[in-house]
């Protein structure tokens, strides 16, 4: 490994821009979510030989591709055909998400909307729960799929909702020199959807608790079983 790992937030890639850590946010006043579980990121088929390297060494074992087949045609994942790795390929229904950009949804409209796609987000959860070694789940941008599927599982072990809201809004921040020419050509009315504010989260998790009460009575009314929240929580959970 070519530098110490231990409870570094952000791996700093080179063309790989929000590959994080999940672990180190705190659970009550003893508790913390567990280093070495879980990883969210952006696209990956930048990654280089050495830092795919440091993944496998960290300790890396499985991905879950939370992209669109076209995406991941266009864009690889260099980790999918290791050996060492057990790749998912896991997305939401595509037309139902398309139509919501098209309507012109608020980011915190859309996540909502998200979750109403039960097989994906019980599929992923399964997932999760099972995985061996460190899990690292991503999407394009490590925003919006990616970003609900972290907050989920942050809220679901208890981590309070201003670290899973501030865990959500960096996002904008490490995705700058990615996207910085990007964002100058769009349209103005487009640019929310690109954005990582803190009102769109917000308003993804009280429409959650609204409906639903909390994440673990959610996530059982839709087929994740006791057994797996269970495994869940003791897998991500440092006492």
């Amino acid at each position: 490994m070519n530098y110490l790992r231990n409870n570094v937030r952000r791996f700093n890639f080179e063309q790989v821009y929000n590959l994080r850590e999940l672990g180190g946010y705190p659970i009550g006043k003893t508790k913390s979510t567990k280093w070495q579980t879980f990883l969210r990121a952006d696209c990956l088929n930048k990654l280089t030989e050495g830092e795919i390297k440091e993944l496998l060494e960290y300790g890396v074992k499985t991905v879950i591709d939370l992209r669109f087949p076209d995406e991941i045609e266009k864009a690889q994942n260099p980790l999918g055909a290791r050996d060492e790795i057990t790749y998912h390929q896991i997305s939401l229904e595509g037309e139902s998400v398309n139509s919501l950009v098209v309507q012109e949804q608020t980011l915190g409209q859309m996540y909502t909307y998200f979750i109403e796609d039960t097989v994906f987000i019980q599929a992923v959860f399964r997932v999760l729960a099972d995985s061996e070694g460190v899990t690292l789940f991503h999407c394009s941008a490590g925003k919006d799929r990616t970003g609900i599927i972290a907050a989920l599982l942050l809220l679901l072990v208890g981590v309070n909702k201003e670290d899973v809201i501030v865990d959500y809004q960096i996002t904008h921040s490490y995705l700058k020199p990615k996207f910085a020419s990007t964002w100058k050509e769009l349209p103005k009315d487009m640019l929310h959807l690109f954005d990582s504010h803190p009102e769109s989260i917000q308003h993804f998790i009280a429409e959650l608790e609204k409906n639903h009460q909390s994440v673990e009575l959610f996530l059982e009314k839709i087929g994740v079983t006791k057994e797996a929240i269970t495994k869940l929580k003791d897998k991500f959970i440092f006492a």
